[in-house]
């Protein structure tokens, strides 16, 4: 991991750091090997040596293996003993750094975690340029830029992968959560249930006797039902009746009216008569 004291670095910087005398990395320019010295006092290290790169080399391979080798030199260590700390083979990191091969974006990115965590790590503009590098570099192998295509492709796949499986996994957690929430409600269904026969048993005989007076009382208003329109009637023809006898007696006083004031007139009539005889 890289010490707060430590500044990104960039790729295309040559890389010289001295610190009274107990290191320096000299990373060699291109077309040049380049050798790592590691002194410490009293001490007599063996630099170690890579070949220099080959001529006829493609212009895009060259430059990636020349980033390549300026970032392996920071890590202080053999070809081997890196291949064994990845699971590489040696050779196959060896064609890596000597251009014959374009690495995967794996191992660059690899690459460049060791240099985080051994001195510092890269800017971001460094490890765009080192990423459109390894693409130029792919790009001019067929077969690696196909198998980089597959790469990518793969790896979308696998993003989207993972976000079905999280949102399998959500819907199966509210599945989950529902048929929990189902299983309480049919059991307090059941419950209810069972107290509603529980109670409709108990109260079966009382209910048979409120449905016995029920349907005598039912019976009761359907008699008296008919009493009140019986006696409805009844009333309606006994008013007609009254109101025809009240008509006629009426009619009876105004004619026994008229008949006595008719008798009244001729008595008086007579007594006049008799007077004046």
């Amino acid at each position: 991991m890289a010490t707060p004291d430590l500044l990104p670095i960039d790729v295309a910087t040559l890389v010289d750091r001295c610190a009274c005398g107990s290191r320096r990395i000299l990373v060699g320019m291109p077309d040049s090997a380049f050798e790592i010295t590691a002194t410490k006092p009293g001490s007599h290290a063996k630099p170690l040596a890579l070949a220099p790169l080959k001529e006829g080399l493609a212009p895009e391979k060259r430059a990636l293996a020349e980033d390549l080798r300026a970032l392996f030199g920071v890590l202080d260590v053999s070809v081997r003993r890196y291949a064994l700390r990845r699971h590489l083979d040696a050779s196959s990191v060896t064609r890596y750094l000597s251009g014959e091969r374009v690495p995967s974006w794996e191992f660059v990115a690899g690459l460049i975690d060791d240099v985080r965590e051994a001195t510092a790590p890269l800017t971001p503009a460094a490890e765009a340029a080192l990423h459109e590098t390894h693409r130029t570099a792919q790009k001019s192998n067929r077969r690696s830029s196909e198998m980089q295509a597959l790469q990518d492709e793969l790896a979308g796949a696998d993003e989207e992968t993972r976000r079905i499986k999280a949102r399998q996994r959500a819907l199966e957690e509210a599945l989950m959560d529902r048929e929990r929430n189902l299983r309480e409600s049919v059991s307090r269904c059941r419950r209810l249930e069972a107290q509603i026969d529980d109670e409709q048993s108990a109260h079966r005989a009382d209910v048979t006797l409120w449905e016995g007076e029920y349907e005598q009382l039912r019976r009761e208003c359907d008699d008296l039902s008919q009493d009140v329109l019986f006696l409805q009637e009844a009333l309606a023809v006994a008013r007609a009746e009254l109101i025809a006898a009240e008509g006629q007696c009426h009619q009876l006083e105004a004619d026994l009216e008229a008949m006595t004031q008719g008798e009244g007139r001729g008595q008086g009539a007579s007594s006049l008569m008799a007077a004046l005889e």
